[in-house]
């Protein structure tokens, strides 16, 4: 009987580990954050070795378990690896190095901004962002809910872009980046962007808008 591997977490890293680990005749049992339903084409292209489901099925149903980023200590996922997995070394990384990861693999906080930030939708802030959160843009810090609600309802309302995202990265495991490329009517017509994210927890603490 094959052994089977659980991912948790199948972006860029996750993907990489499974097609080998399926032509090598593992089982593999992938998942995310955002549901099993999401991995159907993913799942397909790898074959009859493997399957989707729930991180907490993941953990549950694999001989060896590998999470990307690392399980949060006390979330379902962790919850579920028996105690041998689940120590300080595995749930406690002490790491900075930067990993290119799947954009659509950027923590939830992060992307409900972004789509916040598309839509002007200032509401939405209170739920991602912490109470002293800062927002630094063209040089200009702001500071707080209230402070940086209003530089979301006024940024770059004077022009009309595009905005394509481009690549993400995770450094540790609370520092994201995301590229994007813009174009638009703004002077010189087009910009790459790094979205310089960290968080506190679940809530984005810090963001830093910079070429």
């Amino acid at each position: 009987m094959p052994l089977t591997l659980g991912l948790i977490g199948s972006g860029a890293i996750g993907t990489s580990l499974a097609r080998p680990a399926v032509a090598a005749g593992l089982d593999v049992v992938l998942s995310n954050s955002r549901g099993p339903e999401t991995l159907s084409e993913l799942v397909d292209t790898l074959g009859s070795h493997a399957r989707a489901a729930t991180p907490a099925e993941a953990a549950r149903a694999s001989d060896l378990v590998v999470s990307v980023p690392p399980t949060a200590p006390g979330s379902p996922a962790d919850r579920a690896l028996p105690p041998p997995i689940r120590s300080p070394h595995v749930r406690h990384p002490m790491t900075d190095s930067t990993v290119r990861i799947d954009i659509t693999d950027l923590p939830a906080a992060v992307r409900q901004f972004l789509t916040a930030l598309g839509t002007r939708d200032t509401t939405a802030l209170a739920g991602i962002l912490t109470p002293q959160a800062s927002v630094t843009d063209e040089g200009h810090t702001h500071t707080g809910i209230p402070s940086i609600t209003e530089w979301m309802a006024n940024a770059a309302s004077e022009f009309t872009y595009t905005t394509t995202p481009v690549a993400a990265e995770r450094t540790g495991t609370h520092r994201f980046t995301l590229t994007q490329h813009l174009e638009g009517d703004f002077p010189g017509g087009s910009v790459d962007l790094r979205y310089r994210f960290t968080l506190d927890g679940t809530l984005i603490s810090s963001l830093v808008i910079a070429p």
